[in-house]
C-alpha cells in the first residue's frame, strides 16, 4: 500500500523548512525592529535633552547678568524679574513652572557655600531660597529642571529612579556697585 501524496507533502514539510529561505528577511526584521527603533528614538531624545540643557545654561547666564548689574534687585518684584528673564530665554523648550531656582547671597568668598542642595522625593530641591543680595555681595544662583524621557528605561542609565534627568547649573556672580 502506498502513501497518499498529500500525506507525503505534510510529513516531509518540517524536514524541508531548513532549505526554504522565503520570508527570512521579514522574520529577522521583526526581531530587530523594536530594539532598533528604541535605540533611534533614545538617541534623538538624548539629543533633545542636551539641547534643552544648553538652553537652560544660556538662560541662567542671562539671569545671572541681571543679578550682577542689579536689575533684579532694583525691580519691584525681584523673583518675578529673575523668572521672566530666565523664561524669556528658554524659547518655549519647557514650561517655566518646571524650573526651580535657589539664589543666595554671601558677603565674601570665604563664606561661600556650594554644598549640594537637598532634593525632595520628586527629585527637585526640597527648600529653594530666593535671596539675591545687593551691590557688592556675591550671589550663587542655581537652576534646576527635570527632563522627562518618553522612552522607557533611559532614565535608569543616568541612575535616576524617575525615568528623567535632573539638569542643574550653578553661577557665581559678584554684584557691581550699582548704588
Amino acid at each position: 500500500m502506498t502513501k497518499r501524496p498529500e500525506t507525503r507533502r505534510w510529513w516531509g514539510r518540517p524536514f524541508r523548512l531548513h532549505r526554504d529561505k522565503r520570508g527570512t528577511v521579514a522574520v529577522e526584521f521583526a526581531l530587530l525592529a523594536l530594539p532598533l527603533f528604541m535605540l533611534i528614538v533614545g538617541v534623538i531624545e538624548i539629543g533633545a535633552m542636551l539641547i534643552q540643557s544648553v538652553m537652560l545654561h544660556g538662560a541662567l547666564e542671562e539671569g545671572a547678568r541681571k543679578l550682577r548689574t542689579g536689575q533684579v534687585y532694583q525691580a519691584a518684584s525681584p523673583w518675578q524679574e529673575f523668572n521672566d528673564t530666565v523664561c524669556g530665554e528658554m524659547l518655549l523648550m519647557m514650561s517655566c513652572g518646571d524650573l526651580e531656582y535657589d539664589v543666595r547671597h554671601y558677603r565674601n568668598y570665604e563664606s561661600l557655600d556650594l554644598a549640594p542642595v537637598p532634593l525632595g522625593d520628586d527629585g527637585m530641591p526640597s527648600s529653594p531660597v530666593f535671596d539675591p543680595g545687593d551691590a557688592g555681595t556675591i550671589t550663587v544662583a542655581r537652576l534646576f529642571a527635570r527632563y522627562e524621557f518618553f522612552t522607557p528605561l533611559i532614565g535608569h542609565f543616568f541612575e535616576d529612579t524617575h525615568n528623567s534627568r535632573l539638569i542643574q547649573y550653578t553661577v557665581v556672580v559678584k554684584g557691581e556697585p550699582w548704588t
